[in-house]
């Protein structure tokens, strides 16, 4: 019998240390592998540094709000010149004024002056603290006599921002009447547009929807709707009167656009309203129903998703 040079003992002991150094192993693979998945999964969830909604609006509201506020009292005084009434005009400016900011003299004024609305038409921010806010203050003034007389006046107002803190930093700047742009106005002549007598069905049931979102219930309005969703309307307080223009168009796998100017009016002054809208309509089982009721009716400019054509 030949002897070993080592005992059973032995070997089951060499057996064990290198199932031991396995099993350490393959913990450690495991353990690294789960750290790295771990570690994507927070730098998936982990919000963005560089986007922060919140002060982007701050940045949009509050200078906009220091400068109509500054602009109105600016803007707004009476023709006495007494020191209580220069005191207090002063006080309202300087409320969103620098100090160091010099007022004029309150001499040799003519008329009442009285901002009525304000409107901010800009907010441009500069590379500093800065803003150059444009606004539009419609005013009014009131002569002795008691006759009225209404005038625009647009302004471009330097406002400042130190540690949270927002002030008019030095005297805003009168500028000219803020030009509307010029632009071509684009007819709607995408896919193919529906005969007279086709057009003319969808036309009765779109004239039905309209008289029922001037005066009906959201439950009725809900049955003109795809999703049968109540909808809200003018409750009673327009009046539909006819559809002026009206004509659907159909694009191939993405489905039918109606285009529609309609008139209404008002119940109390009896002013009359044209209305322009483009509508997203589909057709099922024979009927017509209202997918989107949208905003122009020509110059649209969508991207739509593409869809399976439905069936006309």
């Amino acid at each position: 019998m030949i002897k070993l040079p080592f005992k059973s003992k032995d070997i089951k002991t060499t057996e064990l240390n290198k199932g031991s150094i396995q099993r350490i192993i393959r913990l450690m693979f495991w353990t690294f592998l789960f750290f790295l998945l771990l570690k994507s999964v927070i730098g998936v969830f982990k919000p963005s540094e560089k986007i922060e909604i919140p002060e982007i609006k701050l940045e949009q509201q509050m200078p906009a709000s220091v400068a109509e506020s500054f602009v109105k009292e600016y803007l707004t005084y009476n023709i006495s010149s007494s020191l209580e009434e220069k005191k207090e005009y002063e006080e309202r400016v300087y409320t969103f004024l620098a100090d160091y900011v010099k007022l004029p003299t309150m001499i040799g004024i003519q008329a009442d002056s009285k901002v009525e609305n304000t409107y901010v038409y800009e907010i441009k921010k500069l590379k500093t603290n800065q803003y150059d806010v444009i606004v539009k203050a419609d005013t009014v003034y009131t002569f002795v006599d008691g006759q009225r007389k209404k005038k625009s006046i647009y302004l471009k107002v330097p406002v400042a921002e130190q540690e949270g803190k927002f002030v008019v930093e030095d005297t805003p700047i009168i500028i000219p009447k803020v030009e509307k742009a010029s632009i071509k106005y684009e007819r709607y002549s995408e896919g193919d547009e529906l005969n007279i007598t086709e057009a003319f069905e969808v036309k009765e049931i779109m004239a039905n929807f309209f008289k029922t979102y001037c005066t009906g219930k959201p439950s009725e309005i809900a049955y003109y709707m795809d999703d049968g969703k109540p909808r809200a309307g003018f409750e009673k307080s327009f009046e539909f009167l006819d559809i002026m223009d009206f004509r659907v168009h159909y694009l191939e796998n993405i489905g039918y656009k109606a285009i529609a100017e309609i008139k209404i009016r008002d119940v109390v002054s009896n002013k009359e309203f044209l209305q322009n809208y483009n509508i997203d309509i589909v057709n099922k089982d024979g009927r017509w129903y209202i997918k989107g009721l949208n905003l122009r009716g020509g110059n649209i400019h969508e991207e739509y998703e593409k869809t399976d054509k439905e069936q006309k």
